[in-house]
């Protein structure tokens, strides 16, 4: 009997132990969620929040101090080091998911903020906002296709870089790699969706691209790589249409085919009632032979000349 209680015994002090052991050790936090931290080294130092079934893969999440939401980084060294080193990163659900996804992003006092369904391939936003950069990306983009990589890989890295990225953009193989580096590059929505679509843009200089781009291989490539570009709403898709481009370009041009925002458009402008209230001339405008304005007078009667009053500066301010 005393050998049975020793035993016992025994085996509750063991538990009690390998209980505090887990309760002690930092470098390896144990979630609530059974599907998450499996892999060699997985979550070791991981000082974040987290979603359920995350972090899977050997040493993913491994130093990360990220907001990691459900179903994300998932991947050998997916997440690696992802805000930590006094930088921050903010991962919505479903993203950074294959092998290197979004490792480093906002590392190294950098900021990576990464929307959902974003970031899933290979090395997709690898290094986003390292080094004192930032990068904002939005959902659903920076998506390789399956087996390919780089996609928003360097973007906004660097003490001077910067990247926005929208919703649905920069879907494809090395689409808007290093966009952003040492540079400023902000991209709209449903923009650079092909083979290097916007690598390169804003590099160093400053460029501004609008929806509905640069849907088009290598479409954008190296926009205001040293300078400054800006490119409007549905405007160069085509292939290599806006290569290297160093200047502005407006709404609706450069294009293959009409985008979907150039046709809305097209759709508002002639929904638009007649101008009445700019005159006569706004009812026939294009008409080969204007009418005939009246002259104006040469001096306005002092009796109607109207009464010019200081504009106000009080709370309401002047009109902006």
């Amino acid at each position: 009997m005393q050998s049975t209680r020793t035993v016992v015994v025994l085996v509750l002090a063991s538990l009690v132990a390998f209980a505090l052991y887990v309760a002690t050790d930092a470098s390896k936090p144990q979630p609530a969620f059974a599907a998450n931290c499996q892999g060699v080294d997985a979550c070791t130092g991981f000082t974040g929040t987290m979603g359920a079934n995350s972090c899977n893969g050997d040493r993913a999440c491994y130093l990360s101090d990220a907001d990691v939401g459900d179903n994300s980084c998932n991947g050998n060294q997916a997440c690696i080091e992802t805000g930590g080193s006094g930088g921050e990163a903010t991962i919505g659900d479903r993203s950074c998911n294959d092998g290197s996804a979004c490792s480093y992003a906002g590392d190294n006092g950098g900021s990576a903020r990464i929307g959902n369904d974003s970031c899933n391939g290979g090395l997709d936003c690898d290094s986003a906002g390292w080094d004192g950069g930032s990068a904002v990306i939005g959902n659903r983009s920076c998506n390789s296709p399956p087996g390919e990589t780089y996609a928003c890989e360097y973007a906004g890295m660097g003490s001077t870089g910067f990247a926005d990225i929208g919703d649905d953009s920069c879907n494809g193989i090395e689409a808007c790699f290093d966009t952003g580096e040492q540079g400023s590059s902000r991209i709209g929505d449903h923009s650079c969706n092909e083979v290097q679509a916007c690598s390169d843009a804003g590099q160093s200089g400053e460029v501004q691209i609008g929806n509905e781009s640069c849907n088009a291989v290598q479409a954008c490539y190296e926009a205001g790589y040293e300078g400054d570009a800006s490119i409007g709403d549905g405007s160069c898709n085509l292939a290599s249409g806006c290569f290297r481009l160093l200047s502005s370009v407006g709404d609706c041009q450069n294009n293959l085919e009409t985008p979907a925002i150039c046709l809305e458009r097209i759709e508002e402008r002639d929904r638009r009632p007649p101008n009445i209230g700019a005159g006569l001339s706004g009812l026939f405008a294009g008409q080969p032979t204007p009418l005939p304005t009246a002259r104006p007078a040469t001096t306005a009667p002092a009796s109607t000349a109207p009464a010019i009053s200081p504009p106000r500066t009080g709370d309401g301010g002047l009109a902006r």
